[in-house]
């Protein structure tokens, strides 16, 4: 109870201090011709209850959550803020919040972030890391810039134990300067965050994590050459200091930006560069495309980072048949080891095609087709020590990983009128994957995947009243195992347009084999109900009920029950 009124304290009183905090043109006020005050946006409620019989699901059997994006406008001033809270339970401290507040005041041309924000600068820099804190975003009308500052704290302190993900508490500042003219863009960013090694009282060592700082800066470039010539490009630098408790003095590795940083014997800069050229001949765009990032590249100000490799691309699209047809090529290489320090290096290379036709009103094909090639060297320091000739080492083991994806769709309105609408809709995926060793594929190195599902629906509009009926099927096959999933499925839908009820149901079924034996069963149904009053206020209820048998594992033959249930509401403003 305190925690939810306390909630709506930090809703009513942000709002409350964003308003103040602003200064509004009255005299602007008393002449507009519009609503002075309008209010937008909308809230939501969503509540789950699970069931099961099965001792192996472990779920809290009532979770809600609270949210919504409300947008309060007075005259030319507005003031959006969001809000989320669910009462669901962690067994674990993590250093990240999932109950969030965040108010988003704007008047004219200023728009400000205040709570639980997300702001991106680059994939290299600031990359939708949510923080607490605060941001203002410029952009003055007819300049062409665009300025953006924030300040807040990335992650909250969190003491080790064998339970908690420990963390040191991290804040962060950043700026970014977009200037935009009608043939090109420049921007420039700088994003900096600091851990302070006195948040936590013992030491994480065990945990492999150290107070660290980092800066990132990013600049990028977009020009526009000719009507039919495009290029861009992106340079980032990163300086990291992987551990603040060091005091020796900074390395050669550390870079240019070692002053601006606590600099020490593991600080060390990174670099990433990506580019492309981009030519526009009638139909047809054909692009180049580059891309490098230094090993061990990161940024605090992103979640997760890919780092290590080289690629280069080339990618071509053309539209035939007065725009009825679309065929899209792409090919690329991309390989890691950039420092030729690891023992293994990996190649690969990618391709993709990719078509489009609408050969008529009524009927409208698709097919893609990529494949994935990826090669290992692997040299072993025994092959070195074992050869007859240093300067003639034994040959490498040679790996290689191969996967190729195809997919096609058919749609087809069969009937088309003011009282029925039939659709068919026929879609199957397949995918191999091998790996090679010394050119031949390992005994029960290979897999296939194929999937398909025919779909028939019947809609009759003025009625309100949807039919549908399908077939899926998939076929597996992985080592030495073959395995296939097959069953059908139908479903109505009830539309009540006076009254605002919407109703549906379904049932399916799906029987699995395992080398030609069963291995078990499930049903699912499915039902919900959705009422909308006066064109605001949603009303909506789920039940799934799902009844699974298997002929292996804890209890064989018995069938398990789940059950999901939830009620949402969400209304306009």
């Amino acid at each position: 109870m305190r925690k939810r009124v306390l909630f709506l304290c930090l809703a009513v009183g942000c709002g409350n201090l964003s308003a103040a905090a602003q200064s509004l043109d009255l005299d602007h006020l008393l002449h507009y011709k519009d609503k002075y005050i309008r209010l937008g946006g909308g809230v939501f409620f969503n509540n789950v209850y699970t069931y099961s019989d099965d001792s192996r699901v472990r779920q809290q059997p009532f979770t809600y959550t609270v949210g919504g994006n409300v947008n309060l406008q007075i005259a030319t001033f507005s003031l959006p803020f969001t809000f989320s809270y669910t009462n669901r339970q962690y067994t674990y401290t993590h250093p990240f919040k999932f109950n969030r507040l965040s108010i988003h005041p704007k008047y004219k041309w200023v728009t400000a972030h205040i709570g639980d924000c997300a702001l991106s600068f680059s994939p290299y820099s600031l990359n939708g890391v949510m923080f607490t804190g605060g941001g203002v975003e410029l952009a003055p009308p007819g300049s062409g810039l665009r300025l953006t500052a924030l300040y807040g704290r990335f992650l909250k302190a969190t003491e080790p134990d064998s339970f908690n993900i420990p963390a040191y508490a991290r804040w962060g500042w950043g700026v970014k300067a977009d200037y935009e003219k009608e043939k090109y863009k420049v921007g420039l960013s700088v994003f900096h965050a600091k851990d302070r090694r006195s948040s936590i009282s013992t030491p994480s060592d065990f945990r492999s994590v150290y107070p660290q700082e980092n800066m990132v800066v990013d600049a990028t470039l977009n020009t526009t050459l000719t009507k039919w010539l495009v290029i861009d490009g992106e340079y980032a630098v990163s300086t990291l200091t992987r551990d603040l408790r060091y005091t020796d003095r900074p390395s050669s590795r550390a870079g240019f930006l070692a002053p601006l940083v606590s600099g020490n014997s593991s600080t060390t800069s990174y670099h990433a560069y990506k580019g492309g050229i981009t030519a526009i001949v009638t139909k047809a765009q054909l692009r180049l495309g580059y891309e490098r990032v230094d090993p061990d590249y990161t940024s605090l100000g992103a979640y997760y980072f890919t780092n290590d490799l080289e690629n280069t691309t080339l990618a071509l699209s053309r539209a035939f048949l007065k725009n009825k047809l679309n065929i899209a090529l792409t090919g690329g290489a991309q390989h890691d080891n950039l420092n030729n320090t690891k023992v293994r290096t990996s190649k690969r290379f990618v391709g993709s095609a990719s078509t489009t036709y609408q050969a008529s009103e009524k009927l409208n094909l698709s097919a893609q087709y990529s494949t994935f090639q990826s090669y290992s060297n692997m040299r072993s320091q025994f092959d070195y020590i074992n050869s007859a000739s240093p300067l003639n080492p034994a040959d490498t083991l040679n790996f290689a990983q191969i996967s190729r994806n195809a997919s096609g769709n058919v749609a087809w309105t069969v009937k088309k009128s003011e009282t029925a609408l039939h659709l068919f809709n026929a879609n199957v995926g397949w995918q191999d994957a091998a790996d090679k060793e010394g050119g031949r594929v390992r005994a029960g190195g290979g897999s296939t995947l194929m999937n398909s599902a025919l779909t028939y629906t019947i809609q009759y509009p003025k009625k309100g009243l949807g039919l549908t009926a399908a077939v899926n099927g998939t076929y597996n096959t992985v080592g030495l195992a073959n395995m296939y999933l097959f069953g059908p499925a139908a479903g109505i839908s009830q539309a009540f347009a006076k009254s605002g009820i919407k109703t549906g149901l379904s049932i399916a079924y799906n029987n699995a084999f395992a080398d030609g034996a069963s291995t078990g069963d499930v049903w699912n149904l499915r039902g919900n109900a959705t009422y909308t009053l006066h064109k605001k206020h949603q009303f909506s209820l789920s039940i799934t009920d799902q009844l699974r048998k298997t002929r292996s594992g804890v209890a064989p033959g018995k069938r398990s029950q789940l059950m999901i249930a939830s009620f949402n509401y969400a209304a306009a403003l």
